[in-house]
């Protein structure tokens, strides 16, 4: 895997993480729904690459 895959999945992963710290804090589930959703995302995409 190339170091640009790399950085960009470790931003996705991030993002995913921040949605659902922020819909935990607020109390949205939708926010929280989407973070999880990106989240296992990256997990698929890495495990293609590997």
């Amino acid at each position: 895997m190339s170091i640009a895959k790399k950085i960009a999945h470790k931003a996705e992963a991030v993002k995913g993480g921040a949605k659902k710290t922020v819909g935990r804090v607020t109390g949205s589930r939708r926010l929280q729904a989407e973070g999880r959703g990106g989240q296992a995302k990256l997990g698929v995409m890495f495990r293609c690459y590997v």
